[in-house]
């Protein structure tokens, strides 16, 4: 099974990535657009049912409060030249950094595949084709955006599994945070 680590974003969120969407993208761009968002923490990929309940056993180990994280500014990856994948950022948290590197810490024994550096964002497009970059970019750092914050008090071990309209998510398990 394939899986990753992620946090939800209450639906009362949801508008704002949405809302960008439809702002942002025309039929100059090919692109996928995200339907279910999530902030992942850790991409796992493939994982047998027995390192399945080891990794649970694991995450349920870690420790952490509530925090708030609050959007910031869009932008693309790889680089501006290559545009494959356009995101709405999150602000710079010294509580979400801590999460990450205590989940990347309590799996480290798995020896999962190195994964990017952790750049918290929230997936909007993936896109296969711009037909003027300097236009589309142009276009994205002129949408403004309202700034909405949100409570973090989970993250979540979901399943991926792979169709041929796009990946669906299963939860398989919550992680709640430390009542202090």
């Amino acid at each position: 099974m394939r899986l990753f680590i992620a946090i939800d974003f209450p639906d009362n969120f949801l508008d704002i990535p949405k809302s960008i969407q439809a702002s942002l993208f025309d039929i100059s761009v090919r692109a996928k657009l995200t339907s279910s968002f999530h902030l992942t923490l850790r991409f796992l990929g493939e994982v047998s049912d027995s390192q399945k309940e080891q990794i649970v056993e694991k995450l349920s180990g870690i420790s952490f409060p509530s925090f708030t994280l609050c959007t910031s500014s869009l932008g693309v990856f790889p680089n501006n030249k290559y545009i494959r994948v356009v995101w709405l950022g999150l602000e710079n948290s010294e509580e979400l950094k801590i999460l990450q590197k205590n989940i990347e810490s309590s799996l480290s024994s798995f020896s999962f595949r190195k994964d990017f550096a952790f750049h918290p964002h929230i997936t909007l497009a993936r896109v296969s084709n711009v037909d003027n970059k300097s236009a589309f970019l142009d276009k994205m750092r002129g949408l403004s955006h309202r700034k909405a914050c949100f409570e973090v008090d989970r993250f979540t071990l979901y399943e991926s599994v792979l169709k041929p309209q796009g990946p669906e998510y299963k939860k398989l398990k919550e992680f709640s945070a430390s009542q202090k």
